[in-house]
């Protein structure tokens, strides 16, 4: 009876301890989000080091869902906080990688399935190197030039009616259409050397 009597106390203990971590950080604690963000980031650097360039957003995800989740009481405090901050960011991270590979633009410009192999493989070669460096460029445009891009070349619509689904100008859509444009020769200059 004994060993039943301690067990008890001790894991309500860590449940306690557990919901007034939760609650810290429902409450915007600077130091439980601080030590959230710490292991979100964590898991981030070791798990998917791919998406390094996309952490800082993955982040603001990865919180919105937990703030989310937690508020919602969907962590029943049966593993520790985090382990459970740890499966959200990796289900996070994974789904941003299906995104990214099931992303129209992606298949348009350079995608496994792009194109038949020319045939000399230094082409082959040559032409997924270009896919890959656009990828790069498209992932680091601003949203704003993603957003344009995914209206006019994944939905195909007219300037005049991008304008319309964003309550803009059409003389507007087409300044910030040559401002993006611009953006990528510039990064496409800086990578010829």
């Amino acid at each position: 009876m004994d060993g039943g009597t301690r067990a008890t106390p001790q894991a309500g203990t860590g449940q306690d301890a557990s919901r007034k971590s939760v609650q810290e950080y429902l409450d915007g604690r600077p130091a439980a989000i601080a030590l959230v963000d710490g292991w979100i980031r964590e898991e981030l650097a070791s798990g998917f080091p791919v998406l390094r360039n996309e952490s800082d957003d993955l982040c603001q995800t990865v919180h919105g869902k937990l703030f989310k989740a937690l508020s919602a009481g969907a962590f029943r405090h049966e593993s520790s906080l985090r382990t459970f901050v740890s499966r959200v960011t990796r289900y996070t991270a994974v789904d941003q990688i299906r995104r990214s590979y099931r992303d129209p633009l992606w298949k348009l410009h350079g995608g496994p399935d792009w194109a038949p192999w020319p045939e000399s493989p230094y082409r082959a070669l040559a032409s997924l190197e270009k896919g890959a460096l656009l990828r790069q460029i498209l992932l680091h445009a601003a949203g704003e030039c993603r957003r344009l891009w995914h209206l006019a070349f994944v939905e195909q619509l007219s300037y005049v009616e991008i304008a319309r689904t964003l309550h803009i100008a059409p003389g507007t859509v087409k300044s910030r259409m040559s401002r993006c444009r611009e953006r990528v020769m510039r990064l496409l200059g800086r990578t010829d050397g």
